[in-house]
């Protein structure tokens, strides 16, 4: 079998799924990428995601009746890398291996049997939504961050609870200690059954790399099934198995509690007082920071084995005489996701957490972050 593609074409295409066939590899052929001539499409997979790419190439072998043949992703990518976006190339594939060649150039790559690749089963049946790419892109960025680690011993708790209704979707993320909210509307449900929800638990890592498919199109479309989760541009679409696990209510702890103490900081000024402060907090100690409040200025300090000190910062409107303490780690996580227009609300109980909202036509975020005792 004989394709023939232009080296630019064939660079887009392998930026994406080269990537994801060379990571977290422990199967042979997942180091592999499935080009198929019917469908015009390289696939890439791992175990976790599922990559299908449209590709620009043309057949020029019409004495065999295959149409899918396996190559070496790395290698691929390294080599065509290597030429100008608009040389042309052709890859000849067998048995044994595929060459590539162009000019006087001749490479020898390595194959598989196409029956060798574990094949993505997309789902018979699921529910699709239309949405704007950048409001997801804000989603993701406000919440990724906050989801548990790989020691996290919860499963619901290692992603990302995804929730819509047709009309309105939010992620949510969270380690137990502090929780990240974001929802946004304009969702257009494209499902055939009447019911347009959903409530599902996603990996991280298929928003770490779909995140990128966000700039390619203004619209993208979600598919979710019952245990899968797909999104889609006109070019790419992504897959990844779900977390099989039901994700703990939260709704309550972004209550605000009555006798709240709200006000909204300087953010600018908040982000010099911390970068400045944080490099004395003791992470291994929990990184505390102790926040109060009084003649109309908010005292940042702390005190630690690295040393101590102390951030002044001016006209605050409220009195938290005692203070709270705060993880200085999580406070700096919210304060990178905003630039502006944040209300803080810092409840009278000291078991209350702290919370951080910011509304914006058509977006909603809300942070939490518990209280630390000293």
């Amino acid at each position: 079998m004989k394709i023939e593609f232009v080296a630019g074409s064939l660079k887009n295409t392998l930026k994406d799924t080269a990537s994801i066939a060379s990571s977290n590899r422990t199967q042979l052929a997942w180091g592999f990428l499935l080009f198929n001539t019917t469908n015009q499409t390289v696939t890439a997979t791992n175990e976790m995601l599922t990559l299908v790419s449209k590709a620009q190439f043309t057949k020029i072998d019409d004495k065999t009746t295959e149409n899918e043949f396996l190559v070496e992703a790395n290698k691929l990518a390294t080599i065509v890398n290597t030429f100008s976006d608009s040389t042309v190339i052709t890859l000849t594939a067998n048995d044994k291996e595929v060459l590539f060649k162009t000019g006087k150039s001749r490479y020898k790559l390595g194959t598989l049997p196409v029956k060798d690749y574990a094949r993505f089963n997309k789902p018979t049946e699921m529910k699709s939504f239309l949405m704007d790419s950048e409001k997801l892109r804000k989603a993701i960025d406000s919440t990724i961050s906050f989801v548990g680690d790989s020691r996290e011993s919860r499963p619901a708790l290692k992603g990302l609870c995804l929730e819509t209704d047709g009309i309105e979707l939010s992620l949510t993320g969270t380690n137990g200690h502090q929780l990240s909210h974001a929802k946004f509307s304009g969702v257009e449900s494209r499902t055939k059954s009447d019911d347009a929800t959903a409530r599902v638990v996603v990996p991280p890592e298929f928003f770490r790399f779909s995140s990128r498919l966000n700039s390619e199109s203004e619209k993208i479309m979600l598919y979710v099934s019952d245990s899968k989760i797909g999104l889609a541009t006109p070019q790419k679409i992504v897959w990844s198995s779900l977390i099989d696990a039901q994700y703990p209510p939260y709704a309550k702890l972004m209550e605000v509690s009555e006798g709240s103490t709200s006000f909204s900081p300087d953010l600018g000024l908040w982000k010099d007082s911390i970068s400045r402060i944080k490099p004395l907090c003791d992470i291994k100690k929990g990184s505390y920071l102790h926040v109060s409040s009084e003649n109309r200025q908010m005292k940042l300090s702390v005190d630690s084995d690295i040393g101590e000190s102390e951030e002044i910062v001016e006209g605050i409107s409220l009195e938290i005489p005692n203070g709270v303490g705060i993880n200085v780690n999580y406070l700096d996580g919210v304060l990178k996701i905003h630039d502006s227009g944040l209300k803080v609300s810092i409840p009278e109980d000291k078991s209350g957490a702290i919370q951080f909202i910011k509304e914006q036509e058509g977006f909603y975020s809300h942070q939490m972050i518990s209280q630390m005792l000293r």
